[in-house]
């Protein structure tokens, strides 16, 4: 071959060889800009469902349940700060819990219609009753009832042959949560119901708690059974916080209630002795860490099986809120969830 074809040939060798590596390169990118196309695609792909995954739990969160705990409370930032983050926005320790407003609404509730135990919650419902039959200075005389009560059962320590009026009696029972007193008031109310001063004390106190549990039917409870005055544990002795709610509004109605469980201490003067009655209900105790300025009152209550339970009025700026709380587990814990369920219902 002469040396001009030699050229020509490695010339278009040369020629091919080119074309070939630029059209391999050419490729090669369409290949990788494809790829980064669809990788954007594919963020753009898991941008778009993580928005849907937020709009979605925010329309749970405004349903109760956005999948979160109550404590981190926050719904995603697809919810618009004026929705309601939840309608159950609160976290509280107590297994059953209800809110209502003066008007009966309910704001809030948990496990209401749950059968519990009220403690002695029960005794907001045993003076209401027994202002049904006696008027303010009716006068009770303790007798032998007292040897009903429990050893380890709260106490006003009131003794055999004093004699109490309804109204200091009404203070034994709901500030130092006297079972003792509970007993006299039930036992007293029943024999008068029954113009029968001598009625028998086992008779005298079922007769009263038939009185209660007539009150609650009338009052619209369909979970409770009342058998003891004081709220000492007895399994056929219950209530649902729901039925307590009613059971509280009534009874914060009546005036002897109203007003005892108003005070901090009330001190009387009761067969030569004198006898201070403390109000067990922290939220009014100026020198309780759990003093909260708005409580007006109300009633604790424990025993082992109720768990430490509190029925709680507090009043803010012509607005009144009633809470039940029942089976906390401490007796902090009882007055945390009051405390809460106020600062929610008056913001």
């Amino acid at each position: 071959m002469s040396l001009k074809k030699k050229v020509n040939a490695a010339i278009t060798t040369v020629a091919a060889l080119l074309i070939l590596s630029i059209g391999i390169y050419i490729y090669s990118e369409n290949i990788h800009n494809t790829a980064d196309e669809s990788a954007v695609s594919q963020i753009q792909v898991i941008k778009g469902e993580s928005s849907v995954g937020a709009d979605i739990s925010g329309a749970l969160s405004t349903g109760g349940n956005a999948g979160q705990s109550e404590e981190q409370g926050g719904a995603s930032s697809a919810v618009s700060s004026e929705e309601p983050v939840s309608q159950n926005p609160l976290s509280l320790n107590a297994a059953y819990a209800i809110i209502a407003d003066a008007d009966g609404k309910i704001v809030f509730s948990k496990n209401p219609t749950v059968r519990c135990y009220p403690a002695s919650l029960t005794k907001l419902l045993t003076v209401a009753v027994a202002a049904d039959y006696v008027d303010e200075d009716f006068k009770f005389r303790v007798g032998d009832e007292i040897d009903l009560v429990a050893k380890d059962a709260s106490k006003a320590y009131v003794a055999k042959g004093d004699v109490l009026t309804f109204k200091q009696l009404t203070d034994a029972v709901l500030l130092p949560s006297g079972n003792d007193a509970a007993y006299v008031m039930a036992v007293g109310v029943a024999r008068e119901y029954e113009k029968n001063p001598d009625m028998p004390v086992a008779e005298a106190v079922n007769l009263f708690a038939n009185l209660m549990n007539q009150k609650a039917a009338q009052l619209g409870c369909t979970g409770s059974n009342f058998v003891v005055p004081d709220g000492y544990h007895d399994p056929n002795h219950y209530t649902t916080a729901e039925d307590m709610l009613k059971i509280t509004m009534y009874a914060y109605k009546v005036d002897i209630v109203r007003n005892a469980v108003g005070k901090v201490k009330e001190t009387y003067i009761i067969s030569g002795r004198t006898m201070t009655f403390v109000n067990s209900n922290k939220l009014i105790q100026t020198d309780s860490s759990y003093y909260y300025e708005n409580a007006v009152g109300l009633k604790t209550g424990f025993t082992d099986e109720a768990g430490y339970c509190l029925a709680a009025v507090a009043r803010k700026n012509g607005k009144e809120i009633f809470v039940i709380i029942m089976g906390a587990p401490n007796d902090g814990m009882r007055y945390a969830d009051a405390i809460a369920a106020f600062n929610y219902s008056f913001k």
